[in-house]
Formats: structure tokens, sequence, C-alpha cells
């Protein structure tokens, strides 16, 4: 993770979605394998928006042709790919018939979550990771039923069914959600809180988080809701001050 904080500037001009962790636990025979999986999904993250970050970095850091030597350190990962980002139905994608696809690895129509265009439900990597027997959570800087984190849980015929998505949020199995709030109108302040307690899930704030350990961690579910403390959803603006407070990759994936 130091590299991850070493290149905190990303946050200027990207919004981290998605975290999605399979925690492996290693035995004798998956000696060598990662600890975590850790997908980041950056909202609108084409190769443009990497350049510029890239040669914004420059500049952060005083080099004389940022265009050509400002370096993020995944541009040096050893394998890049590329894909037509294209839905079912659309040309251009929406958040949930993509979030669909890196989920799921199945194209839909726009508007879709957890399902292909003819209405058949998908299955999303993060619960082939508990079916496995592993560990498995969605971190979000946005409303927990958002298009994006909702397509690792949800299976519905259309994003704005933010109710139902937020009821199958809580009933997907999930070791950990993190996020803002929801966009329900049903779900709200002691509504949101019974379903979650309802379903077996804690809420923790920042002092909890840090007192956790991974014994007490396997307890219950949890529920983050202070993903942003500053904000309902990340400040997109590059003058974002300093100590704006969020939650850590590292403080979730040890």
């Amino acid at each position: 993770m130091q590299n991850y904080r070493k290149n905190h500037f990303m946050h200027r001009f990207f919004v981290l979605c998605v975290a999605f962790s399979a925690m492996l636990s290693l035995t004798a025979q998956e000696q060598g394998a990662p600890r975590n999986i850790i997908l980041c999904i950056g909202d609108g993250m084409g190769l443009a928006q990497v350049h510029a970050s890239a040669i914004q970095y420059g500049i952060i850091h005083g080099q004389e042709r940022p265009d050509l030597s400002g370096r993020l350190v995944f541009e040096d990962f050893p394998v890049i790919g590329y894909q037509v980002s294209s839905s079912a139905n659309a040309l251009v994608t929406d958040s949930a018939a993509s979030g669909t696809a890196l989920a799921c690895g199945g194209k839909t129509n726009n508007g879709v979550l957890g399902q292909d265009a003819e209405g058949n439900p998908l299955l999303p990597v993060s619960k082939v990771a508990l079916q496995a027997g592993k560990a498995a959570g969605v971190l979000t800087s946005v409303t927990l039923d958002h298009a994006t984190p909702a397509a690792f849980y949800a299976c519905v015929p259309s994003r704005t069914h933010y109710d139902t998505i937020v009821e199958q949020a809580f009933q997907s199995g999930l070791t950990v959600l993190g996020g803002n709030q929801t966009s329900s109108k049903k779900y709200v302040s002691e509504a949101l809180q019974a379903l979650c307690t309802g379903n077996g899930w804690n809420f923790v704030d920042n002092a909890a988080l840090a007192a956790l350990t991974p014994a007490s961690a396997t307890d219950h579910n949890l529920l983050y809701f202070k993903l942003v403390a500053a904000t309902a959803t990340l400040d997109y603006s590059p003058g974002r001050q300093a100590d704006f407070q969020q939650l850590r990759l590292a403080d979730v994936a040890a």
C-alpha cells in the first residue's frame, strides 16, 4: 500500500469506486499466492485520464517535461489489457452495464445490473469468492446502491430499483460493505439500520474500525458508513484539502 499512498494524487482525478477484496487463506499448497485480490475501478478512467494524471504527477514533482517523464505505478505493471467498452445495446456504456461486465464478465444492456441482455442472472466474482470459502467485500466512495458497486451484489432489471438493491446488498453474504448511505427513499435512518441489523450486519465507524482484529472482524458482517467524512461523495477538485479524511485500502486489506 506504500505505492498507493505515494500516488494519493490520483484521487484528485479519479473516484475509487469499488475495491473488491477476496482474502485468500494461504495453505501449504498455496505458498506464493496473493493474500488479497483487490479490483480498483476508476470512474471514467480511460487512456486520456491516465495520461492527464501522469502529467499532473510530473507537475507536482517539478519535472521538466511532465508530459514525458510523469509516471504512475500501474504504468509499469507487467500486463496491460484493452477492451471494447460498449454495452449490449449501446455504443456508449453506462455504469450499470460496465459494472456488470467488470463484476460478472458478460455484457448487458445499459441500466441493467447483474443480468444479461435477456434478463438471465449473472454470477459476480464476489459471489464466486464467497462460494469458494473466501471473504469478499465492496468499498465505494458513492452510495451503496450506485450502479458500479451494486453490480457486485445486485441482480435487478434497472439500476433505479434502489430499494431492492439495498435489500440485496445486505442479503449478499459479503463480509464488509463501505459507502455513503443510499439513494433509497425507503431505507434511511432507522429503517436502514433495522435492515442492516436484521440481516446480521454491524455498523462500524472510524474508531471501531481501528479497534478491529482479524478475530473480531469475522464475528459479524461489517457495514462502514463513514468512508468519506467530509462530503457525500469524493470531491473531484484538484484543490481538495490535504486533511480530507477517507478510508484507505490498507485499513481493510490487512
